[in-house]
């Protein structure tokens, strides 16, 4: 197994992360500018979580017939595209990219694990477990880094931050993993 790819699937955990957290701190700004109820806000909050228990199991069926790298790599795919939309400026586009932030991560999660589990079968799966710190620490600089953005006023700016970054991580992950 190459580094270049375990890290790639690392660093797509971390920029999940991060992408789970950044929206927190907006939350505030969200909801004043479009009016959000509190449970409107809890649900903008709420959905990706609704989502990923939505996708899980019928993500590891998929895996078991597609294979777990192709999944993880449409995964990382779909992520890009969700933060894109939670970085548009509307409200629809925002609910959108947080539902499909949902899938992304509820997929990433199911099938990500399974690809760390294949490639790394012989030695017992140990390289799993830093799939985990990676997402925590993901999770932990989310709200940092979309307070810092979004305190010079623009709440898309962490989402598209990350669109680019998990876009960057794909590249190495894409080359590296089509053979897997």
């Amino acid at each position: 197994m190459s580094r270049k790819l375990l890290w790639s699937i690392y660093a797509l955990f971390l920029v999940c992360g991060v992408a789970q957290g950044a929206i927190v701190p907006l939350l505030p700004r969200l909801s004043s500018d479009y009016g959000l109820s509190p449970s409107e806000t809890g649900l903008l909050l709420s959905l990706p979580g609704l989502a990923t228990l939505a996708v899980s199991v019928p993500s590891g069926v998929l895996a078991d017939r597609i294979g777990a790298s192709r999944c993880t790599m449409i995964s990382g795919a779909v992520l890009v595209v969700s933060c894109l939309a939670q970085a548009v400026p509307s409200l629809a586009a925002l609910f959108a990219g947080r539902a499909l932030f949902g899938v992304a991560f509820g997929v990433m999660w199911t099938t990500g694990v399974a690809w760390l589990a294949e490639i790394d079968a012989e030695n017992g799966g140990s390289r799993i477990g830093p799939s985990v710190t990676c997402a925590s620490v993901g999770m932990m600089l989310g709200p940092a880094v979309g307070g810092l953005l979004a305190g010079a006023g623009a709440t898309g700016l962490p989402f598209l931050l990350v669109a680019v970054v998990s876009g960057f991580v794909m590249v190495p992950l894409t080359l590296g993993g089509a053979g897997a």
